[in-house]
């Protein structure tokens, strides 16, 4: 018996857009004692002039603030470095029992004792192959076995590299085994995959039901693989009404998981609903025979022709919206199967174009191509371990082969005639190995002796209250530094926001003084200050006179601006002196601290 869940969860619902609120003018126009000339771009253009100054000002007044509390924080920084250096040394002080001093200088002295000792068994084996070298130049035998025993030291050097890189890549493939499909997205690069699978924050109420890696799980590699034939037919159902493949995506397959994960689970098997993609689902308890399209697909497309029942499975397979896909599968230990095909409609999502996380690194692929990925990755971890064993062996063989060797050598050297010279400085360099393994001996007999003293003063009452000072001046030190850090932080917001008021307000101004302009070129009887022939001059009507209709022609030789052909200079000073003005009412020449 089958059944399958109605009702795909699609893209494209949004809540609905929130009404906009009535937007209140914080600094409405004034209306009383206004000019009856006044525009209302005017009126408008003081009131952003108001809006300014006082934003101006609260900007300088925080900015104020941010400097007073950074002078103080960085006093408290000073102060409480200045008591922590004082607690260290106070600590250090106490411990330093004649004990431990004493101790600590063995300790030292041996230190550089074992460092002379390295140094002088170097500058003798340095002189032994120097020799060495020297006497066996004329003989055959020893340039040979000299020139073998060097290139079996250099392949022991490339051996031991690849085993280090086979050990990594074994250790590396018994962690990812156990993580199923999240270690196949972790991998290959697929960290938004990863995430899903992993993080509680990523993958929400479908976390609690993932079981990385365990039999009959989605993320078992096993499940992983069954999704192939089920991605196949998905495709070639799609092919056949006419539309596009869906390439398999890396994030899509973790979400799928996640969800059919979630629907196995949940008693009611309904979508879970978390991220915001396309999906069907389905379960029955017949897994061998079971396929999920005759519910999805075929029911559905008769559905579709008929008129009647569900058809959002069936959409979801043949929308030609959709690019990209997941699949997985999943059995309960009941054996009950359930199934989570997952789709969105977008460009291809890659690890360059896309900032979501849970989208980071993705890849999308063909179905073949996906899962010879799959495969690949598969045969990697089953062939890490083997990889391993191989390059270990072939390491010892170069080890054997290096002391074989340099015994060879060893034995050609000792039958030539060796010159005093040779055999006192091999005499040299077994006396300087003697003389490292002595000072070895002698630093790793002072340290144990320094830890002992060290352990005697510890519970000493003083030195566990100047552990402890020094403990809580640590943890002062540390907050101080932060309130610091805060405050260096919200006096560049501080000033940066006055920056901003103080362009704001230059602005307003400009706008101001354009709008006085525009107002005195379209309001009769508005006078311009010192211009012939207008109200405001003893020229054309009387003083005080009010003008209606045509002004009275001027007389051009009275004006030295007329020959122009244009009032737009003399519109311009009187925009300057009116900008000017304005300025000064606003108080805009107080100095401006900064």
């Amino acid at each position: 018996m089958t059944s399958a869940v109605a009702g795909a969860t699609l893209l494209g619902c949004a809540a609905p857009a929130m009404a906009e609120p009535a937007q209140t003018n914080p600094d409405p126009p004034r209306t009383q004692g206004v000019d009856r000339h006044k525009t209302q771009r005017v009126i408008d253009a003081e009131a952003r002039v108001d809006r300014a100054e006082i934003a101006v000002a609260q900007a300088q007044t925080s900015l104020d603030t941010a400097r007073t509390n950074k002078s103080s924080a960085d006093a408290a920084l000073t102060q409480a470095t200045q008591d922590q250096a004082s607690k260290q040394t106070a600590y250090e002080e106490a411990q330093s029992t004649p004990a431990v001093t004493s101790a600590k200088n063995n300790v030292a002295n041996a230190v550089a004792a074992r460092k002379n000792a390295q140094k002088n068994l170097d500058q003798a084996r340095q002189k032994v192959t120097r020799l060495e070298g020297q006497e066996g130049a004329n003989n055959p035998t020893i340039v040979r076995l000299t020139r073998e025993r060097d290139q079996a030291r250099a392949a022991l050097t490339t051996a031991e590299a690849t085993t280090a890189q086979k050990q990594a890549a074994a250790t590396e493939a018994d962690q990812l085994k156990t993580q199923g499909t999240a270690g196949y997205f972790k991998h290959k690069g697929a960290t938004g995959a990863f995430k899903i699978l992993t993080d509680a924050g990523s993958s929400g109420k479908t976390f609690q039901s993932i079981h990385l890696g365990q039999s009959g799980d989605a993320t078992s590699m096993d499940k992983m693989l069954e999704t192939l034939r089920w991605l196949n037919k998905a495709n070639q159902l799609r092919q056949s009404e006419g539309k596009p493949e869906l390439k398999v995506s890396d994030s899509l397959m973790a979400m799928a998981q996640a969800d059919a994960d979630w629907t196995r689970d949940d008693r009611l098997h309904g979508h879970a609903a978390v991220f915001p993609i396309g999906e069907n689902v389905a379960y029955s308890a017949n897994p061998a025979t079971y396929d999920p399209f005759n519910s999805w697909y075929t029911e559905e497309k008769r559905n579709k022709a008929n008129g009647t029942g569900q058809t959002g499975h069936y959409d979801n397979i043949v929308n030609a919206a959709y690019t990209i896909t997941g699949f997985a599968v999943t059995c309960t230990s009941t054996n009950v199967v359930t199934m989570s095909q997952t789709f969105l409609f977008s460009e291809p999502l890659t690890r360059v174009t896309s900032s979501n996380p849970l989208w980071a690194g993705n890849q999308n692929a063909t179905v073949s191509d996906y899962f010879q990925d799959v495969n690949n990755y598969l045969a990697y971890l089953n062939n890490a371990q083997s990889d391993l064993t191989t390059a270990q062996a072939a390491e010892a063989a170069a080890r054997t082969n290096l002391t074989t060797r340099q015994n060879d050598l060893n034995t050609a050297l000792a039958s030539i005639t060796t010159s005093p010279s040779l055999t006192a400085a091999r005499a040299a360099l077994a006396q300087a190995q003697t003389d490292l393994a002595t000072a070895q001996t002698t630093l790793n007999n002072a340290q144990a002796a320094l830890a002992v003293a060290q352990a005697a003063v510890a519970s000493d009452p003083g030195v566990v209250a100047a552990l402890n000072a020094l403990n809580a001046a640590n943890t002062r030190l540390a907050s101080a530094r932060q309130t610091s850090a805060q405050t260096n932080t919200a006096l560049a917001n501080a000033q940066a926001a006055l920056n901003n008021a103080v362009t704001e307000r230059t602005n307003a101004y400009q706008n101001l003084a354009q709008a006085i302009a525009a107002s005195n070129s379209l309001v009769p009887g508005t006078t311009i200050p010192g211009r012939p022939g207008t109200s405001g001059s003893a020229a054309g009507s009387g003083a005080g006179q009010k003008q209606e209709g045509k002004a009275p022609e001027k007389n051009r030789g009275d004006d030295p601006l007329a020959s122009t052909g244009s009032d737009s200079m003399a519109a311009i000073a009187a925009c300057v002196a009116l900008c000017a003005a304005a300025m000064g009412t606003f108080g805009i020449r107080r100095r401006l601290r900064s």
